[in-house]
């Protein structure tokens, strides 16, 4: 804990409010852990007191994971060749999270002050970036410990540092911690299932459903990025050759050219039909039509509908997806304008408008200098990365402070921490019950132990007694 007092100290470019979050779920560890151990006494019976033992440890343990990877979140922030790249994350992530939990707030999705402090970001050695999402056992931080905290934070790969344009995986981020704290996929996966249902598409509803949480994030991403996200995302998934028509069962993920067909289907969707625009609809089909046919492509018009134009409340009324970035509309004008400024060559101009650039079309705007590249070396991209980090250095740095109000949630939040023991590899030692009732066939490779029992029996009553035809050992 006395590293994130310094941080506060430090100025390590972290926002006081933020600091404070960091230290509201330590508080809220710790006390998870006193609680474990002052149940000890006075001294339960031996197996009882052998049982409660077990847990106590258990979250000293998770505890301790947490307080590494805060620690490690903090370390990097002092490393003089990550902070600048770290800051610029933080603001575009923070930006974007704000700006739609703030008109959230305006249309009474929320109550006031009720969401959670802007993210945070860090680099690992890791393939994609990801992000912690409240109420879901989605993550494994460095230290090993898996948590749901009030205030996100979001990985990325350490090679993004020097790759600004990739920071438009950020948005998507963010729109998987909106989507839990606005609750937002329990009334869209219903409304994407009837909008493919009602095109005769019942037979693929099921996967539309499984994809919802990615897709969603996508249309959040459009919406916080526009063009330039789009593009960004272009530059991933297309150059993946063999991108079977539809993706594995368990994949959340389209597959990547479907997935292409449905972003350019929201950028359509959300009116942003420019030049640049244009340019990647030619490019992308191209390069969608390569690839084998699916009947999935022609859903993609009708879910993004659904995506941006389902109203939000349970009621089917109120507000719809796009209403949480109001003021958009001049979003292509701004991370155009960026994009020739980075590739002009010359000395970047002051933003031309009277409200300051916004975060969040930073690395929109990298990417569009990227698309209009006419020789994209590794020197002309390097060039293009510190022309970003350059303008950025320019812009406002806007900071986070709690209210009380705001204060009291996030309080609420830590108090209901749970930090369940995690391997060391990412994986839960004992399978969540969720994951046993999900599937007909399990099979469980190397050696387990006496909990996995009471997590068979509770999977075993969800499914109503099935406990399957037939189990086999193998040694």
């Amino acid at each position: 804990m006395r590293e994130v007092t310094k941080a506060r100290e430090a100025e390590v470019g972290i926002a006081s409010g933020q600091i404070e979050a960091l230290m509201l779920l330590i508080d809220g560890a710790e006390e998870d852990q006193r609680c474990a151990v002052k149940d000890l006494n006075p001294s339960p019976p031996r197996r009882e007191f052998a049982r409660r033992c077990v847990k106590a440890v258990e979250k000293i343990v998770a505890a301790e994971s947490l307080w590494g990877t805060i620690q490690y979140l903090l370390v990097q922030r002092k490393d003089t060749g990550l902070r600048p790249a770290l800051e610029v994350a933080d603001l575009v992530a923070q930006d974007g999270y704000l700006t739609c939990m703030a008109a959230a707030e305006a249309l009474d999705l929320i109550g006031r002050d009720q969401h959670r402090a802007p993210p945070l970001v860090y680099f690992e050695a890791v393939l994609s970036a990801d992000t912690v999402v409240r109420e879901e056992r989605a993550y494994v931080g460095p230290g090993g410990a898996s948590w749901r905290p009030p205030i996100p934070l979001i990985r990325l790969p350490f090679d993004y540092a020097e790759s600004c344009w990739l920071y438009n995986v950020l948005l998507h981020e963010v729109g998987h911690d909106l989507d839990k704290d606005l609750g937002l996929r329990t009334v869209l996966t219903p409304a994407v299932v009837a909008a493919v249902g009602a095109r005769g598409g019942a037979d693929r509803a099921a996967a539309w459903a499984r994809w919802c949480p990615e897709i969603l994030a996508d249309a959040l991403g459009v919406l916080l990025g526009g063009a330039g996200f789009v593009a960004a995302f272009a530059s991933q998934l297309l150059p993946a050759n063999g991108s079977p028509a539809i993706a594995p069962a368990d994949d959340p993920h389209p597959p990547d050219r479907l997935r292409m067909s449905l972003l350019l289907g929201l950028l359509r969707a959300c009116g942003d039909d420019g030049p640049v625009a244009s340019r990647l609809e030619v490019s992308c089909r191209a390069e969608i039509a390569s690839g084998p046919p699916s009947a999935y492509y022609d859903d993609c018009a009708a879910v993004a509908v659904a995506l941006l134009d389902t109203p939000l409340r349970d009621a089917g009324e109120g507000p719809a997806l796009r209403a949480l970035v109001p003021g958009r509309e001049g979003d292509a004008e701004r991370s155009r304008w960026l994009a020739l400024q980075l590739v002009s060559g010359g000395p970047l101009a002051e933003s031309p408008w009277d409200e300051p650039f916004p975060w969040r079309l930073v690395p929109a705007g990298a990417a569009l200098a990227l698309v209009d590249c006419e020789d994209p070396t590794a020197d002309a991209l390097a060039t293009i990365h510190d022309r970003v980090m350059t303008f950025a250095r320019s812009l406002p740095r806007p900071g986070w402070t709690l209210s009380e109000g705001r204060r009291k949630f996030l309080v609420s939040l830590a108090d209901s921490l749970e930090l369940p023991i995690v391997a060391p590899l990412g994986g839960l030692k004992v399978p969540p019950v969720e994951l046993l009732t999900a599937h007909d066939v399990i099979a469980f490779v190397g050696a387990s132990h006496q909990r996995l029992a009471a997590q068979l029996k509770e999977a075993i009553e969800a499914r109503a007694g099935d406990a399957g035809s037939a189990s086999r050992s193998f040694s």
